[in-house]
């Protein structure tokens, strides 16, 4: 195990949980796999203030101008392969450009795609705010924009997003309940103010917290998406503290932390998100104890999918959330039948998940 996991760290080390929720607004899935959102308040349905351009139709090919932060890690790689696959499915074609992790390198990037006379305008901004000027000239040119990742916030602005508020509520529900509502537990999220932690960070809070008084949550780990600094993090919380579960908010990270548990020598059950492969073997054994799962190749085929769906006028929505499922073994799942904690969720086996992560046109394809 402990070889396993060490090779795990080093292949997934950097792979970044990128794709970010969206501010503070109440999520609502419905179905179909996208979401109509409201203000906190209970108000209307949100949608996209777009320029008035005609709508192309199916026969149109839709021509995508994609900004990532880069293309060599491994999240983006994957993305950029399933949203490929995505264009051809849905009569698009996709310009895949990496900005070296430099917002003015996607300023650039965005500025010669106007230039260009693309449809949309797909990006992953690495500054939420010192991207909007740029993306204001595109929509004034008549493109469509889309985030995927952090959270632009202007009505102009379509975005693909996780539900993970909610399902991280819902993850905060399940571990306070497996460990009797009582004992300690902590939590390990990526880095604070960005919008993918803050959010699952308030979901699992929230979880825990309305549910279980007699329940110790720690303070929160910003392990800034580092296996190794996750390490070192819980290494020093097990030498302070008996811990009864811990909840890490991607994959990658939590590889690092069942190394720390293993050597401490304590019982501390884990959960996590992402639904990796390896982690969706670890789930099968039981050394994570429920996972959810999201993947990168998922969301680059939805997120492509969605853009083609929105300047073909078959979507107005703001908020468009890729569904997600829950990733327990037949025991776990067992245990959240008999507790009342699997009323809306969808739950797959571990083998299911391993299948779906790479199968993502019978998700979300033209025959799906």
């Amino acid at each position: 195990m402990k070889k396993k996991l060490v090779a795990m760290m080093m292949v997934t080390t950097l792979s970044v949980s990128v794709l970010a929720g969206c501010g503070s607004k109440t999520n609502e899935p419905s179905e179909g796999g996208t979401t109509t959102t409201k203000e906190s308040t209970g108000g209307e349905e949100t949608t996209a203030d777009a320029t008035e351009q005609p709508a192309k139709t199916a026969d149109d090919t839709v021509k995508i101008g994609c900004v990532m932060m880069n293309l060599s890690n491994v999240f983006y790689v994957n993305a950029m392969e399933a949203g490929d696959a995505a264009a051809e499915d849905w009569n698009a074609e996709c310009i895949w450009k990496g900005a070296d992790s430099k917002l003015e390198e996607q300023v650039a990037l965005i500025e010669n795609f106007i230039q260009q006379g693309v449809d949309a305008i797909f990006v992953d901004p690495m500054d939420a705010e010192g991207i909007i000027p740029v993306l204001e000239k595109a929509h004034e040119a008549g493109i469509t924009c889309v985030s995927f990742g952090n959270f632009v916030d202007a009505d102009f602005c379509y975005c693909i997003v996780y539900d993970d508020y909610n399902n991280m509520y819902k993850m905060g529900e399940i571990c306070g309940k497996y460990i009797g509502e009582e004992g300690t537990v902590a939590n390990f999220i990526g880095s604070p103010g960005n919008y993918v932690s803050d959010n699952r960070e308030a979901g699992f809070k929230d979880g825990i917290t309305e549910n279980y008084a007699n329940i110790n949550l720690l303070p929160s780990q910003p392990a800034n998406w580092d296996a190794a600094l996750g390490n070192s993090q819980l290494t020093a919380l097990l030498a302070a503290n008996e811990l009864d579960a811990l909840f890490c908010m991607n994959d990658n990270v939590t590889y690092g932390l069942i190394e720390a548990i293993e050597a401490s020598g304590q019982d501390t059950v884990v959960f996590s998100n992402d639904g990796d492969i390896e982690a969706c073997e670890l789930v099968k054994e039981g050394t994570i104890k429920a996972d959810c799962l999201t993947g990168a190749k998922r969301a680059g085929y939805y997120g492509i999918k969605t853009i083609t769906q929105i300047v073909r006028g078959e979507i107005d929505s703001q908020k468009n959330y890729l569904p997600s499922h829950f990733v327990m073994n037949e025991d776990m799942k067992k245990f959240c039948e008999d507790n009342g904690l699997s009323d809306g969720m969808s739950i797959m086996t571990p083998d299911e998940a391993i299948y779906c992560y790479d199968n993502y046109r019978e998700e979300f394809g033209p025959q799906s």
